[in-house]
């Protein structure tokens, strides 16, 4: 977050010496000057419980706890079934210790804006499909139209200050996506891999250079046509809404999922990395960020408070075959390649993907 911008709340100092009443206002107060997403606010809020409960805590010497595990746990998760009856009282409370955060100012998070972006008119185009062929969408579309790349886009591609920071694959695909009301940010990553592809072999081609190790460590290089590249399609058929159906084979609950998109994979990201940077975590809680946003109902129950407590103590083996099936019925551009090495022999490995792929006159 740029540092000329306010901060969603005051230093740890400031929260102690405040009067809670007008902690709350003034938090509120705060929180209503930002247009913030879901994942947002729930951070924002959760931010908010740590710092009460730290000053509470503090005062009675007591160490840290998550705050969202520490009240009424018990009685929401036995809503999607989960029982403490045959626990010991000292296991009762699945809390998970974390490392205080002692003067220093709490930021919030910045997840992905929802910034317009100029689409071009009256341009060439073609009409891509899409491996997840629209199901997982309300829209239901199959494929849509992408403009080719042009002059202007090297406005784009040639800045360094969209290079340095990151946003000129945002602009550039929001540009040549053309379908009114879709955005990059609501795409499945896999469909937006199956568009960069195609954008970056009409604009420069099908043959993509790229350096590749051998068995021994020892890089050469090759190029590896684009057009031979294969869609997965989805390996599961998805409800009218999108979602997934699955049993966890540990818990025996049964849940409904959904595919991550381009916004959910920035705003985890911009999540670890406050995590790592501000709260300066010894761990990032990846795994659980992402199970948070794919499983949208467990028997039933769509409470959002609700299903993170039951992630947060979810058995291993559940949280390990939801991954494996996640990835196995998810829908993507197929980057596994076979290259032929000095000497004739054939390897298989994945396609990289870097700083050559929109500038291939770099030679990096």
């Amino acid at each position: 977050m740029d540092k000329d911008k306010p901060k969603v709340f005051p230093t740890m100092e400031q929260i102690a010496a405040a009067n809670a009443a007008a902690e709350a206002k003034t938090a509120q107060e705060q929180k209503e000057n930002f247009i913030v997403s879901e994942a947002e606010k729930r951070a924002i809020e959760q931010l908010e419980l740590e710092a009460k409960m730290q000053i509470e805590a503090h005062k009675r010497g007591e160490k840290i706890i998550r705050p969202e595990l520490a009240e009424n746990s018990e009685k929401k998760l036995r809503a999607v079934g989960v029982s403490y009856d045959n626990q010991t009282s000292e296991s009762k409370k699945p809390i998970i210790e974390r490392p205080t955060v002692e003067n220093k100012p709490i930021k919030p998070i910045t997840d992905i804006q929802n910034k317009t972006y100029e689409k071009p008119t009256n341009v060439p185009y073609d009409v891509i499909p899409l491996p997840s062929e629209g199901k997982i969408y309300p829209h239901k579309k199959s494929a849509i139209k992408v403009a080719y790349l042009n002059a202007s886009d090297e406005n784009i591609l040639t800045s360094p200050n969209i290079l340095e920071n990151g946003e000129f694959l945002n602009i550039l695909l929001n540009r040549k996506i053309l379908e009114e009301g879709i955005e990059l940010k609501d795409l499945h990553v896999g469909d937006r891999n199956a568009i960069m592809i195609w954008l970056r072999a009409t604009g420069y081609g099908e043959m993509y250079p790229i350096v590749v190790y051998d068995k021994n460590g020892i890089p050469f290089e090759t190029e590896v046509d684009l057009s031979t590249l294969k869609y997965k399609k989805l390996g599961a058929e998805p409800d009218k809404n999108g979602l997934f159906d699955f049993k966890l084979p540990k818990s025996g609950k049964n849940i409904k999922f959904r595919l991550l998109t381009v916004g959910d994979i920035e705003e985890i990201e911009k999540l670890v990395a406050y995590e790592i940077d501000e709260l300066e975590l010894p761990y990032a809680n990846i795994v659980t960020h992402r199970l948070e946003r794919m499983i949208v109902e467990i028997e039933g129950v769509t409470d959002k408070s609700i299903i993170k407590d039951f992630i947060s103590i979810m058995p291993a083996a559940d949280s390990r075959a939801l991954r494996n099936y996640y990835e196995e019925i998810e829908s993507n551009v197929d980057l596994r390649i076979k290259v032929e090495v000095p000497g004739g022999d054939l390897i298989e490995t994945f396609l990289p993907i870097n700083i050559n792929f929109f500038w291939p006159d770099l030679g990096v």
